[in-house]
């Protein structure tokens, strides 16, 4: 199905809602707008072979004309490149399925390759994304709004990915994320690549090789950093960090971030590629604990970490006195509670049962409330607060 301008009135839009169709097996896209407006409702798209199953695109013959489209409740699946995508137009993509893409994205909001100078506007909410080749959500030098998705399965990239296009190498994705949930995804739960935005009450678990949340700069352009706030948001199973910042700005606040399996539960770094280049991140109010190394690690990082609750890690977990309660917290005024009255397993105990009940089901978080029930843990190490600069200059 094809929505696009006349070539005898390349002034008038085509208006139309495509609604309660089946598109497969097509040579290109299952359903395609081009400098077009309209709704995209209902209908299902597969196996179409050589682009995607909604494509929201400019004409050619119209390159200052988006097309403008809501795109919701649509089922795509096993197409070639991406279920949904749009290029250089605007709209909102809501409560889709898109999964089994074999090359690309679950859904793409990118610049089209004709037109680099126009980025794609779009708030991407409440969809399903799974199983797809490279991630689930991924913005490419464009901006918008993600909210309330549920990424999983993600076979080479991350559930989201925040970056620039390979055409708009200058140019940063703008995005807020919010209220997500990631897991099981090859690379991170949620990645930002040279651009910008906020983080704010996802949960980010088990990924797979690196880590739930992921600040940091692009390959493709090196001298630029990301600059995001990463706050209220649970990491927890990943491989590496919960949360891992790389030569990149911003604010890490009132995260919760526990199990890494090989790192730390924030860790604050230089990237390899940008060895002259520190991150500045202010590092305030978290609770990590239960990692394999360091609850926290600032690893020549300018900023400050201050009322940060961290137990039972690692690289530091002896017992040490308790310096102040995270008044911000009534979770870790609990634990508090719980250590100054000398009952250490009440504390771990009371913690897991609290991990588990915030990560909507994992089972590692179950297993660990269950040990500390019924084991001996050892008493956690209670940070609030350390000096007000924790790292300088190198």
């Amino acid at each position: 199905i094809s929505i696009q301008r006349d070539d005898n009135s390349p002034d008038c839009a085509s208006e139309v809602d495509v609604t309660g169709n089946r598109c497969h097996d097509n040579a290109e896209f299952g359903i395609i707008f081009q400098s077009s407006s309209g709704r995209a409702k209902n209908n299902e798209c597969w196996g179409n072979r050589t682009f995607s199953g909604i494509g929201i695109h400019r004409g050619k013959a119209t390159p200052d004309c988006p097309s403008e489209v809501l795109v919701i409740g649509n089922h795509c699946h096993q197409n070639e490149q991406a279920g949904i995508i749009f290029s250089s137009s605007k709209g909102r993509v809501e409560n889709n399925t898109c999964r089994n893409s074999k090359t690309r994205s679950g859904i793409i909001i990118q610049r089209n390759s004709d037109y680099p100078n126009y980025p794609s506007e779009v708030d991407v909410v409440g969809n399903k994304c799974h199983d797809n080749e490279q991630s689930g959500i991924v913005f490419f030098s464009s901006r918008g709004r993600v909210e309330n998705n549920d990424c999983w399965g993600s076979r080479a990239q991350s559930g989201i990915s925040i970056q620039r296009d390979d055409n708009s190498p200058d140019c940063a994705s703008e995005v807020d994320v919010i209220g997500n949930r990631c897991h099981k995804n090859e690379k991170a739960g949620i990645a930002f690549l040279s651009s910008r935005g906020r983080v704010e009450d996802n949960n980010c678990w088990s990924s797979r090789t690196l880590s739930g949340i992921s600040i940091e700069r692009d390959q493709k352009s090196p001298d630029c950093a990301s600059e995001v706030d990463v706050i209220g948001n649970r990491c927890h199973e990943n491989e590496q960090s919960g949360i891992v910042f790389f030569s990149s700005r911003g604010r890490v606040e009132n995260n919760d971030c526990w199990g890494s399996r090989a790192q730390s539960g924030i860790s604050i770094q230089r990237d390899d590629n940008s060895p002259d280049c520190a991150s500045e991140v202010d590092v305030i109010g978290n609770r990590c604990h239960h990692n394999k190394q360091s609850g926290i690690a600032l690893i020549a990082n300018i900023g400050h970490s201050e009322s940060n609750i961290v137990w039972a890690n690692g690289a530091t977990g002896t017992p040490e006195p308790i310096a102040s309660a995270d008044t911000h917290s009534p979770r870790a005024l609990r634990i508090a509670h719980l250590a100054a009255t000398g009952r250490p397993a009440a504390v771990a105990q009371t913690a897991a049962l609290a991990d588990f009940l915030l990560s909507g089901g994992c089972q590692g978080c179950f297993d660990q409330f269950w040990h500390h029930k019924l084991g001996s843990p050892p008493q956690p190490v209670l940070i609030a607060q350390p000096p007000a600069s924790s790292a300088s200059k190198p």
